[in-house]
């Protein structure tokens, strides 16, 4: 019986010999692709979160701002992180003839959200001529009101409502334009209509 076996296999020797050759090909070829798709998988993943996370990123870094009043193209623009107010006027197609650029602070940074009003020239006048009348402490006139347009950051802290993080964006946003009305204020981050209201009654432009 061994020997019959053993005859038979000497006979079909090449072709088991090729059937294995072929079943190891096979089985190699099988275990190469589950891994390169398990790779391919893996790496897909990856590029997703860094995309979810690059777009994370840059929403981060974007900017809306409302400008208007002596602008060409008033409206809200999209703009980067720590845009300077210049780069922003020129979106909105430049400086009209008739705005006033002693108003505003082209180098200042602009903040998200804010609302920007670029005065025309002799609109604030009668502020200038009001601030010029006021005492050396700048916190305002003869009522006792605190002027947000020439008050210092620390004066600005005794507004009811305004702590110190409020006080300095008050300051940076009138750095690019001066307050034209007391709610003008609310443009400011951080001030909605509940501060407003605590603090109507002890400001003025």
């Amino acid at each position: 019986m061994i020997s019959f076996i053993r005859k038979i296999y000497e006979e079909n020797s090449k072709i088991v010999f090729k059937f294995l050759l072929i079943l190891i090909i096979v089985i190699l070829t099988v275990v190469v692709s589950v891994r390169q798709n398990a790779s391919n998988e893996i790496d897909l993943g990856a590029a997703k979160e860094t995309d979810k996370v690059s777009a994370e990123e840059t929403s981060e870094k974007e900017y809306y701002v409302d400008i208007s009043g002596e602008v060409k193209k008033p409206g809200v623009y999209k703009v980067k992180k720590k845009t300077r107010l210049v780069f922003l006027i020129d979106k909105a197609g430049g400086l009209t003839g008739k705005a006033d650029l002693d108003a505003i602070n082209q180098a200042s940074y602009v903040e998200d959200g804010a609302k920007i009003i670029i005065p025309k020239k002799g609109e604030n006048k009668n502020s200038d001529e009001a601030g010029a009348d006021a005492s050396e402490t700048s916190v305002g006139n003869t009522s006792g009101k605190i002027n947000i347009n020439q008050a210092s950051a620390e004066e600005l802290t005794s507004i009811p409502g305004v702590g110190t993080v409020i006080a300095q964006r008050i300051v940076e946003y009138r750095n690019g334009a001066r307050f034209n009305s007391i709610e003008e204020i609310k443009n400011v981050k951080g001030i909605g209509d509940a501060t407003f209201e605590k603090m109507k009654g002890s400001i003025t432009v």
